[in-house]
């Protein structure tokens, strides 16, 4: 899929924070809508993800290549370490009703597998819709604010009705429908060669504040406008600033590097540690105990099997390992850089 770029250290890091982020979320064994920072967390560490992931596609080189080409990339590279994931997880709780339809297995994947399907999404969008990053967003956000006002945000419905809620069994996980707007957004950051202000970074900042203060205020007050427009300035204040904060970053932890290296593997398998964990240590530990020593042991153990595992063949394929070599469609740091430059 053409020559390896080089990797940046700081966007593995931050990549790797992210994961994390994603790993602390899925901890606790108590629902979003009671646990404060589990909402605070919920609002932005997946939208923020997808962003990253469109920030650093670069969309020309995507739709320069064949049709044919791409799709051998990602199969073997995204749907094949997913489709294992799928079958494992089934198996592992116990769903034996979710492979059988195509319906179950691609519209509503189990836990966390939504993700894969969701940027499988963008990247057809991406290479089918030719038009520039920018107006792939506006779609996007169009698209977004049809499906909350529809089928609500989270618990948060700012509408009730029995055809919609009917309606949104048949159309397969929401988050295909709003997660692609964070990720044109990131696309379109990255596509920016203008200088970005001062003033547009204050007001990126505030608008993240407000933000944040509207979503937690939708976790105390179940109010659906303030939380989906708290979720939207979060998230799109957050993105503007933290992109533009990476573009210019030059640092690099050491963990968190190998952890974004490995995403997809980290991504992928943590949950199974998790539930194991669930099911033992969290009936018999204090919850924070637990939860500290499932996070330890989960990251030490994905470690391990990195170091054992091959890092070629089949085997990394299908558990989604990828290659340090392997870096298609990554933009460069000096590519990164075009929309901050000073």
């Amino acid at each position: 899929m053409g020559q390896s770029r080089p990797r940046d250290p700081s966007v593995d890091s931050f990549r790797g924070l992210m994961i994390l982020l994603v790993m602390v979320g899925h901890l606790s064994v108590v629902p979003m809508d009671a646990d404060a920072f589990k909402w605070l967390l919920s609002g932005f560490r997946m939208p923020v993800f997808m962003a990253l992931s469109g920030y650093l596609l670069n969309i020309e080189s995507l739709r320069s290549r064949l049709f044919g080409s791409n799709v051998k990339f990602y199969a073997l590279r995204m749907v094949i370490p997913w489709l294992f994931a799928t079958a494992f997880f089934t198996a592992a709780l116990k769903r034996s009703n979710a492979l059988h339809s195509l319906e179950n297995v691609v519209l509503y994947p189990l836990y966390h597998l939504w993700f894969v399907p969701s940027l499988i999404i963008c990247l057809l969008i991406s290479f089918f819709v030719k038009v520039r990053a920018t107006s792939l967003l506006f779609s996007s956000v169009a698209m977004f604010l049809l499906s909350v006002s529809m089928f609500g945000l989270y618990d948060l419905h700012p509408f009730k009705n029995a055809d919609f809620e009917q309606l949104s069994h048949m159309i397969g996980d929401q988050r295909f429908y709003t997660m692609p707007m964070f990720f044109f957004m990131g696309a379109a950051l990255a596509s920016m060669k203008s200088q970005v202000s001062t003033f547009l970074l204050k007001v990126a900042s505030l608008g993240a504040s407000i933000g944040a203060c509207l979503w937690m205020s939708a976790f105390f007050t179940r109010d659906a406008a303030s939380g989906i427009a708290g979720y939207i300035l979060l998230n799109s204040g957050l993105i503007f600033v933290l992109f533009r904060g990476l573009s210019l970053a030059r640092v690099s932890i050491p963990i968190l590097e190998a952890i974004g290296r490995q995403s997809l593997f980290f991504y992928l398998w943590h949950p199974a540690i998790f539930f194991a964990s669930k099911e033992t240590l969290y009936k018999v530990s204090p919850a924070s105990l637990a939860m500290l020593a499932t996070m330890i042991a989960t990251v030490y153990a994905l470690f391990l099997a990195l170091r054992w595992l091959p890092p070629t063949g089949w085997i990394a394929t299908i558990v989604g390992i990828a290659p340090d070599n392997r870096v298609p469609l990554a933009k460069t740091s000096e590519e990164r850089l075009r929309f901050v430059s000073t």
